[in-house]
């Protein structure tokens, strides 16, 4: 007996396949095949047809690239941003006899390139003496190339201190002063401890040292 097998496309998407099984007993085949052999050459003829058909279905699907999924990212400036915090350091701290702020840290670190997409975020301790709430504030100011002036620019988020003495997160986007008129570069800035006053004007009562960024 000889087995002829063809795979036919059909009208329509190129992935549907059919295929057509013929067997054909040779003029020289003597007797007659039994049921048996019959039903297990038919086996075999679809088992063969279906390998064609995947062997045809992969031809005419290549295999596609891999697709890369990123891998997650750490927490960004901007998000540790957004967990501004004004702490206290201790509740069994004697009262303050001095104002005071110094830097804990500052992300990224002075003396790092910085570009307009870069946030700083600032760790500060201070301590406010004869506290008074919703008298005091944290600021950042970026020296000019005037002298004696400085800037924020157009960044103005700064909640009232709410503790005499603590730690306060600043987070500052440079692109506030990115372009603010006569801003100073490389980048050169302090923090400030103010009170304001009656009128609602603010002054500093405590200052940190200057910290630079030269510019990417």
């Amino acid at each position: 007996m000889r087995l002829s097998l063809a795979v036919v496309p059909t009208v329509g998407s190129s992935r549907q396949r059919a295929v057509q099984v013929s067997t054909h007993v040779s003029s020289n085949h003597c007797g007659t095949l039994s049921s048996k052999e019959t039903h297990a050459n038919r086996i075999l003829s679809i088992a063969f047809a279906l390998s064609l058909m995947s062997l045809s279905a992969c031809a005419s699907r290549p295999p596609q690239a891999a697709t890369t999924v990123p891998a997650p990212r750490g927490a960004t400036s901007s998000e540790q941003c957004m967990k501004m915090s004004d702490r206290a350091i201790s509740n069994e701290q004697a009262a303050p006899t001095t104002n005071k702020i110094q830097v804990l840290t500052v992300t990224p670190p002075a003396g790092s390139s910085v570009q307009e997409s870069t946030v700083l975020v600032a760790d500060l301790v201070y301590d406010v003496k004869d506290f008074n709430s919703g008298k005091y504030i944290v600021i950042a100011q970026f020296d000019t190339n005037t002298s004696g002036r400085s800037t924020d620019g157009t960044f103005n988020s700064y909640p009232l201190l709410k503790y005499a003495s603590g730690i306060y997160r600043l987070c500052f986007p440079l692109t506030d002063v990115w372009i603010a008129p006569d801003i100073k570069k490389p980048l050169s800035v302090r923090f400030m401890l103010n009170k304001i006053d009656n009128a609602h004007h603010n002054h500093a009562i405590a200052i940190t040292d200057r910290l630079s960024f030269p510019l990417n």
